[in-house]
């Protein structure tokens, strides 16, 4: 394949703010520099957090900015029937179960929190990987065995060679959830795979997740994965300088838009924020004055 393919892969956990919509443009820019052709996957693996209104909302922002793609579902009732995440689901166990039979997975029964609180020794809360827990064994989650000093490192098309020591940043990860479901690291993967995603967008708070993903390629034999080119982009930020997150509503794109405001507007606004974060960084030469009224050229 010497074509290039890349995806919108928005969570419908919330209403989009105007972080979500600055990267949809950005991928949108990036497809048309590239001559990509442009998927909308919208990743909906934790069934917990699904609202139907939530995924209304990513049809109705990518219409209101006149974002569109080439490939994915028209509508709520599309998704739901043909491109859910759910309906991936015996795909996805393949592939856990393939990390199985290699070795690389043990069952764990901490919590988060007694994890988090024994990161700095290296080890969970009950010696889990050292105690050999049954697969079977109720509300445990399945884990990645994780090397000693495992460093990934690839090459990021904005910030250059990047390198991520997994141990540090994330420890043993899960593959398969407490309440057995795959996790966002095993259903991104084997969808990018699938798909034969080969240029990556997210934004620079993915980057472990991306050095999860490319261990676990390495080791599924996922070569087109493991080849992508990735850009991992500037996070916008309120005004307090925290990332914005669905989960605290912040600047809701729906909710702009109930006030009334334009597109004009909410554009100005979002190109606002994000210059005022590209003037703190020292590695975002990429945005120029040129690239910025072309990604928010809509």
């Amino acid at each position: 394949m010497n074509h290039t393919i890349t995806r919108i892969a928005p969570t419908p956990s919330g209403f989009l703010h105007a972080g979500n919509v600055f990267s949809f443009l950005l991928t949108r820019y990036l497809s048309k520099k590239n001559n990509a052709h442009l998927i909308l996957r919208i990743d909906d693996i934790d069934k917990s957090r699904y609202r139907k209104e939530y995924v209304e909302d990513i049809f109705e922002t990518l219409h209101f900015f006149e974002i569109y793609y080439q490939e994915g579902p028209l509508n709520v009732i599309d998704f739901e029937e043909n491109y859910s995440q759910q309906l991936r689901i015996p795909q996805y166990f393949e592939t856990i179960n393939k990390l199985k039979n290699l070795g690389l997975l043990y069952a764990c029964t901490c919590s988060r929190t007694d994890i988090q609180a024994h990161r700095e020794v290296g080890r969970c809360k009950n010696n889990c990987r050292e105690s050999i827990i049954p697969f079977d064994t109720a509300n445990a989650s399945w884990k990645i065995k994780l090397p000693p000093e495992c460093i990934i490192s690839f090459t990021d098309e904005r910030l250059g060679k990047v390198s991520v020591n997994l141990n540090a940043v994330m420890g043993d990860f899960v593959v398969l959830r407490k309440d057995g479901l795959p996790s966002y690291q095993i259903a991104s993967l084997c969808d990018d795979a699938a798909m034969q995603v080969n240029y990556i967008v997210r934004g620079e708070d993915l980057l472990p997740s991306t050095a999860a993903q490319l261990f676990l390629a390495k080791h599924l034999s996922f070569d087109l994965f493991s080849k992508s080119t990735f850009f991992h982009h500037p996070l916008m930020k309120d005004q307090s300088g925290n990332k914005m997150a669905k989960s605290n509503g912040s600047f809701s794109i729906s909710d702009m838009r109930k006030r009334k405001l334009s597109k004009k507007e909410i554009l100005s606004l979002i190109k606002n924020f994000f210059e005022n974060i590209i003037n703190d960084s020292s590695k975002s030469q990429f945005f120029s004055k040129l690239v910025l009224e072309e990604i928010f050229d809509c």
